[in-house]
């Protein structure tokens, strides 16, 4: 685990640092921070333009120097905790430009945890969403029965979404996980 700072004086250590304006320390923090390089050196825009073409001769130009080099050793930085982690510890996300998540699975299995009521609702609206079958101005008064689930049981559908049911309040019911598991998708 590493942060962007550390990747970047890795990347950086065996650059001979010939005296610009600034120094290396300086443009390390500058290619971290989330102003534009060159603003926050306070140089000419050609300046880092030229010094970015020394320093990575096979960055494409949409990329910036810093998502770069941590790419460069095989990492992502995960924006809730703010580390660098390798790839492997991200869930797939054929949204994103890199098909990954900006979220590491750690902090996506914690805040799922944190937020289970909020996950569990989502699922089933999506589910409601597919089957076309959600009323919008019942929307918060569904994410309050999940969030009052009592401990130990589940959120069930009485007539459940593949048997044309509704994602509707009067569709919903408090289950123990035990009897969710045996009813599965049976209307009871």
């Amino acid at each position: 685990m590493y942060t962007k700072e550390e990747l970047a004086k890795k990347y950086l250590e065996k650059v001979i640092w010939t005296s610009i304006k600034f120094t290396k320390e300086q443009y390390i923090i500058a290619i971290i921070s989330e102003k534009t390089i060159y603003e926050k050196l306070n140089v000419a825009k050609q300046t880092i333009s030229t010094l970015n073409k020394k320093l990575y001769p096979n960055k494409p130009n949409s990329v910036k120097p810093i998502n770069y080099i941590v790419n460069f050793y095989g990492y992502k930085h995960c924006s809730n905790c703010n580390n660098c982690l390798l790839k492997n510890l991200f869930s797939h996300n054929k949204a994103r430009s890199d098909n990954l998540n900006s979220w590491c699975k750690i902090c996506q299995s914690n805040y799922q945890q944190n937020n289970l009521h909020i996950w569990k609702e989502d699922s089933a609206r999506r589910r409601a969403i597919i089957y076309n079958t959600e009323i919008a101005k019942e929307r918060n008064d569904i994410k309050k029965f999940y969030k009052n689930c009592p401990a130990g049981y589940q959120v069930d559908h009485i007539i459940p979404l593949s048997k044309n049911g509704t994602h509707t309040l009067d569709n919903l019911q408090y289950l123990t996980k035990f009897e969710n598991l045996s009813k599965h998708n049976k209307i009871l």
